[in-house]
């Protein structure tokens, strides 16, 4: 969450929490969230493509992904 590792060296931890939230939803997360969320942890792709969809840039979009993920392990842990 702090950026201190990269997002594939934790990238199946936060797969499991983005499917715990799809299928359970304790919290509604932003649409932008969901976005980032179902782009590039469920469907694996880049930050400059999801980017490129949200009109933000890369670093805006990481920022996104960690504060949803830290909505995420908030809500289940």
């Amino acid at each position: 969450l702090e950026g201190i590792l990269p997002y594939n060296s934790v990238a199946d931890s936060i797969g499991l929490l983005t499917e715990k939230y799809f299928w359970e939803m304790p919290i509604k997360l932003d649409l932008l969230e969901e976005a980032v969320l179902v782009g590039r942890v469920l469907q694996g792709k880049s930050w400059s493509h999801i980017s490129y969809n949200i009109e933000k840039s890369p670093r805006e979009t990481e920022e996104i992904l960690r504060n949803a993920v830290n909505k995420l392990m908030k809500a289940f842990i």
